[in-house]
C-alpha cells in the first residue's frame, strides 16, 4: 500500500510540473507589408547549457530547426532564412555539428499577394526544435508564434 502511494504521488508530481521548454522565443515585432516586401524576424533564445539543431541539422538521424508559417490571405511567406550554425564537439563521437547556441534569429521573408487589401492581419506560426545538453538529446518541442502585420499595397 505505501508503494502504491508512493507511486501515485510521484506520477502527480510528474505531471504537475511543467515541461522544461530548454528555448523561448522573443515577441516578434510588427511588419509593415508594402510592394517592396519585408522580412518577419523571429528571435530564439536558447537556455544556457543547451543548444539546439541547426537546418539542416548536422547529421541524418538529428532534428532540424524549423520555422512553419500558416497561410494567410494577401500574404506570401517565403521559405525561412536560418543563420548558419557554431561549431560544436559532441562528446563520445569526436566530431563537430553546427548548433544553435544562446540568442539567433531565423528570418521569413514575406510580400504581398497579388489583390491583396490595406489592413491588419496576425499571421500564425510554428517554431519546432530539438535541444541537446552535454549528455542528451531531448523529444522536439514546438512553440506557437504570432506576427502582427500591416497591409500597405
Amino acid at each position: 500500500m505505501k508503494f502504491l502511494l508512493l507511486f501515485l504521488t510521484l506520477a502527480t508530481c510528474a505531471l504537475a510540473a511543467p515541461p522544461a521548454k530548454y528555448l523561448s522565443l522573443k515577441k516578434v515585432k510588427a511588419v509593415t507589408l508594402s510592394a517592396k516586401g519585408a522580412n518577419a524576424v523571429v528571435v530564439a533564445e536558447v537556455d544556457k547549457g543547451f543548444h539546439v539543431q541547426t537546418n539542416p541539422a548536422g547529421a541524418p538521424n538529428l532534428i532540424p530547426t524549423t520555422l512553419t508559417v500558416d497561410a494567410k490571405e494577401g500574404i506570401e511567406a517565403g521559405a525561412p532564412v536560418y543563420p548558419e550554425g557554431k561549431k560544436h564537439l559532441v562528446p563520445g563521437l569526436g566530431t563537430e555539428i553546427p548548433t544553435y547556441e544562446g540568442k539567433f534569429e531565423v528570418k521569413v521573408p514575406l510580400k504581398l499577394a497579388q489583390g491583396a487589401k490595406a489592413g491588419k492581419a496576425t499571421l500564425e506560426g510554428t517554431f519546432r526544435y530539438q535541444a541537446c545538453n552535454e549528455k542528451t538529446c531531448f523529444f522536439p518541442m514546438t512553440i506557437p508564434f504570432s506576427v502582427p502585420v500591416t497591409l500597405s499595397p
